[in-house]
């Protein structure tokens, strides 16, 4: 992680560089990164759409066909408003309500409110026995715990540290916050009912 922190600060002061001398080639990098992003994220909730066909709704040169290209679309459309807005946008429950019906405007379907039942999260042994993998926080806590993961989010966004040529500085209490969405990563929208 430090090291990780180290070449980011390195590589910091560079990027305007790269924004003067070669934007072109920063323009195909987000977009490869953008492309990248809405595939795997989709695959995660079982949706899968032909590669020429993601980079055309993502290139908005067609419209979406079908009920996955339509998810692909909205999560396109949401993601497009957090790269443009990132500065400006605020976590919150409200914010995420948002961007979930956002993403879900294209199919028919309401977004933007909270599971209503428990879920988990299954693995699909070979044998076709079925484990939990992960188990979200239930639906009742939903609303309450990411208020209070959105809070904490904040708390952590304005705890800020810095990088030098020579060193970074962490405030200390940055070391406990580490990982804090891998650790409770809470699967707290309705689940999908075409799935």
């Amino acid at each position: 992680m430090l090291m990780t922190v180290r070449v980011l600060g390195e590589h910091s002061g560079r990027q305007s560089l790269y924004q003067a001398q070669s934007p072109q080639l920063l323009e195909t990098l987000k977009r490869i990164a953008m492309v990248q992003s809405v595939e795997s994220s989709n695959r995660i909730e079982g949706i899968t759409v032909d590669r020429d066909r993601l980079e055309a709704i993502l290139a908005q040169k067609t419209k979406p066909h079908d009920r996955s290209e339509q998810e692909v679309a909205g999560y396109r459309n949401v993601l497009s408003e957090i790269h443009a807005n990132a500065r400006r946008l605020t976590l919150s429950p409200e914010l995420i309500l948002r961007f979930h019906r956002e993403m879900y405007a294209l199919t028919g379907e309401k977004g933007g409110h909270w599971k209503e039942k428990d879920n988990a999260i299954l693995e699909v042994r070979p044998d076709g026995r079925q484990i939990i993998r992960f188990k979200p926080v239930t639906a009742l806590a939903a609303p309450s715990f990411m208020k209070k993961w959105a809070t904490k989010h904040r708390i952590k966004s304005a705890t800020k540290f810095r990088i030098d040529s020579k060193k970074v500085t962490f405030p200390k209490e940055f070391f406990g916050e580490l990982n804090t969405w891998e650790k409770c990563s809470p699967n707290i929208f309705q689940s999908n009912p075409m799935m």
